[in-house]
């Protein structure tokens, strides 16, 4: 995984310039791979940002650090958008949460999103014509990019969605 992200950013990096700020968003087990991503020894990213995440995927690898020391590596900011049906640690209040956004942490500005009404997978396969599932999926589309425009754009910019 970490050599093809890598390559991807590189080539990334290549056509759009070398001082491009990026950031990774995932669903799922995407949002396994942006937490990993967010735990390198030096991430490639500023941000990452996982909708209805799930972390615990790294349980299934055969190598690299076990979920909690994943968890505990991760370096930059993260947005977790999570539905009452995912792990309880991606929840706004978790151990986690309250560790990423220590003061003076290089992850302080981390969020955590708990969609009450929905289930796991609203972001990708939530039925739309559903009134609940619409209007989270706005919400969640919504709080992901002012997340991104903090951290990629930074100040008083706008990242490309």
């Amino acid at each position: 995984m970490e050599a093809r992200l890598l390559a991807t950013i590189k080539l990334l990096r290549s056509e759009a310039g070398a001082n491009v700020r990026v950031a990774t968003v995932g669903a799922c087990y995407g949002g396994w791979v942006a937490t990993r991503t967010a735990a390198l020894a030096q991430p490639p990213v500023v941000c990452a940002v996982g909708w209805h995440a799930s972390p615990l995927v790294q349980k299934l690898q055969s190598s690299g650090p076990s979920e909690q020391e994943m968890l505990a590596a991760v370096k930059v900011p993260i947005m977790m958008a999570q539905s009452w049906t995912d792990q309880g640690y991606t929840k706004p209040g978790s151990w986690w949460f309250k560790a990423l956004n220590a003061p003076g942490a290089p992850t302080e500005g981390s969020e955590a999103h708990l969609f009450s009404e929905v289930l796991h997978g609203w972001m990708l396969r939530g039925d739309m014509r559903d009134a609940t599932v619409k209007r989270d999926v706005a919400l969640t589309l919504d709080k992901t990019a002012a997340f991104l425009d903090r951290f990629v754009a930074g100040e008083g910019g706008r990242s490309r969605l």
